[in-house]
């Protein structure tokens, strides 16, 4: 941007236009305004895909039952290692993680009765 010179010919008997400190503050709000709308926006958008191709409730049960399935697998085979070498901690550790896992899978198996 050019600088304003009193000198200059075309310049002589012009004031130089200058905004408030209240005008710009003002500006500055409507414009996170209207990003900040943007931005809620997209979010809501985002959210109604997410909720139009997302798998069903009885299927995301179903999804976390045979995780917490496979899990539990891993960890009765972690107390069987644990028995075999006689290591106590592998096999409480093995224990309190069964449980764990049992309880999450009731609390799902409710979700669908």
């Amino acid at each position: 941007m050019k600088e304003f010179h009193i000198d200059e010919p075309r310049e002589i008997g012009r004031k130089k236009q200058r905004l408030s400190r209240s005008d710009i503050l003002n500006i500055k709000d409507e414009l996170t305004e209207v990003v900040v709308r943007k931005k809620i926006r997209e979010l809501i958008k985002k959210e109604l895909k997410k909720e139009a191709l997302g798998p069903s409730d009885e299927k995301t049960v179903f999804l976390m039952l045979k995780i917490y399935g496979q899990s539990w697998g891993v960890n009765f085979g972690n107390i069987l290692k644990g028995i075999n070498r006689g290591k106590i901690g592998m096999i409480k550790k093995g224990l309190k993680e069964i449980t764990i896992l049992h309880n999450k899978i009731e609390k799902e198996i409710e979700k669908i009765i």
